[in-house]
């Protein structure tokens, strides 16, 4: 509850300054997005003003809409002139990257092989215990090495080591 009580201080602190420099609600303009005629100011002679050729030639420019002219054109990058050869390049890198991408790579990861030979060592392991059944020996061999072939340090080699069975 203490430090509950120790957060709440710099909190209230924030809140009375934000509060102190706020901009009362009175003050603010309502502002209209309406496109009402009236709202617009104009000096009834807008048809006398000259339009530079400038402002022509942008009119000209955004007034043609239509998609199949090579003015309206924008390149995906792949080609600058050529609009069906930029096409073409386009849709082919999206697919290449895309669809083959995932579909050999899930297909890579499904099959992917045993580069960690774990299948193979448990079929090992169940084809050894299999033969050891069949010739009648033990699951687990308890002389897997031969106790003749171990060479276990004399006592003065142990000396005072304590050995741990």
């Amino acid at each position: 509850m203490a430090t509950l009580q120790r957060l709440a201080r710099p909190c209230r602190q924030i809140l009375k300054n934000y509060a102190r420099n706020r901009v009362p609600m009175n003050s603010c303009r309502m502002i209209t997005t309406s496109g009402k005629n009236k709202d617009i100011a104009s000096t009834g002679n807008e048809s006398l003003v000259e339009k530079s050729q400038e402002l022509k030639d942008l009119e000209e420019h955004f007034g043609d809409a239509n998609p199949e002219r090579l003015k309206n054109w924008v390149p995906y990058g792949w080609h600058l002139s050529d609009r069906e050869n930029d096409t073409f390049n386009m849709n082919l890198v999206n697919f290449a990257m895309f669809t083959i991408t995932i579909v050999f790579g899930a297909v890579y990861i499904a099959y992917e092989p045993d580069t960690r030979l774990r299948e193979w060592s448990a079929r090992e392991a169940f084809l050894e215990l299999d033969r050891r059944e069949k010739a009648g020996l033990p699951l687990v061999d308890p002389y897997l090495i031969p106790p003749e072939q171990i060479e276990l340090p004399s006592e003065e080699e142990i000396g005072d080591t304590e050995i741990i069975i």
